[in-house]
């Protein structure tokens, strides 16, 4: 899969991240759009394999920055902030995985009051 020097230009106009991008602990902010103005993932139009498609902005970041998804798995966020599209923070599991995570670190929407 490859990426223009544009789309990694237009993904990084929309983050707030540290200066130093090789520290794996801060978050690094989503800017841009989002699927809802109160709370959401953020989203990103980015042309994979030919196509245009808009997606959440973490997967995004995961395709420009750490590589390809394989089929069946989701990008979870290990920070549990749905804004965050660090690279550090983010991983590729099954839907499975992701859940069980998302249960267990209390953020479920069934779990909010």
């Amino acid at each position: 899969m490859e990426f223009t020097d544009a789309d990694y230009a237009r993904f990084a106009a929309k983050i707030d991240a540290p200066d130093d991008l090789n520290d794996p602990i801060p978050c690094w902010i989503w800017i841009g759009a989002r699927h809802s103005k109160k709370r959401g993932y953020g989203k990103f139009r980015l042309v994979v394999n030919g196509q245009p498609k808009v997606m959440n902005a973490h997967k995004a970041a995961y395709l420009l920055l750490v590589g390809e998804v394989e089929d069946g798995q989701v990008i979870g966020h290990q920070c549990n902030h749905e804004w965050c599209v660090s690279p550090w923070h983010l991983v590729a599991q099954t839907q499975t995985e992701n859940m069980k995570y998302c249960v267990a670190s209390g953020r479920h929407a069934s779990q909010r009051k």
